[in-house]
């Protein structure tokens, strides 16, 4: 999808892109990389599938095994990272994704022990829905609840994923 591609070069921090990436443990249509800070580094997967033929253990398994191969590149155990890995599977699908498949983008994205974020998220054209984790906010004694977009990683995952479903619904409208 030439959508996918535009959008993702057209970041204001552009990913290094790669169509039909593959590792010993999965595959993927598309894979990005982008450092988006001195300690950010965001690792996006997009996988175009049938959403009716995938089951959430499916998902999660491809999930999965996109976080080891990420944090298989990383030396220092997580707890001691001062680079953090923002690992994003997206899954693309005409078809529509059934409940408990979706119910994997509301997972807890921070692990306890800390040094990584993962979300997962789901787009599905013919309803032309965005399924995926809610906004992090942080809680400031005194002052309230704040919302930072781009230098919390769940966050700029959350927007960068809105900002390509809304590339790609527009991209079938023009057709």
């Amino acid at each position: 999808m030439k959508a996918i591609i535009d959008y993702m070069l057209g970041q204001k921090i552009p990913f290094q892109l790669q169509n039909d990436f593959s590792v010993a443990d999965f595959s993927v249509q598309y894979y990005g990389f982008r450092k988006t800070s001195f300690t950010g580094r965001d690792y996006v997967f997009i996988h175009l599938v049938q959403g009716s033929e995938m089951e959430s253990g499916q998902t999660e398994a491809i999930h999965e095994a996109e976080r080891a191969w990420v944090n298989s590149l990383y030396r220092w155990p997580r707890s001691l990272r001062l680079k953090v890995p923002n690992i994003i599977s997206v899954f693309i699908s005409e078809s529509p994704f059934d409940e408990e498949t979706i119910s994997l983008s509301k997972k807890n994205a921070r692990p306890w022990q800390g040094g990584e974020i993962h979300t997962v998220h789901f787009i599905e054209l013919n309803g032309k829905f965005y399924f995926g984790p809610d906004t992090n906010t942080v809680k400031v004694r005194g002052s309230g609840q704040f919302t930072f977009k781009n230098i919390d990683p769940q966050n700029r995952a959350l927007h960068f994923v809105k900002g390509l479903s809304k590339a790609v619904f527009n991209s079938l409208n023009q057709h």
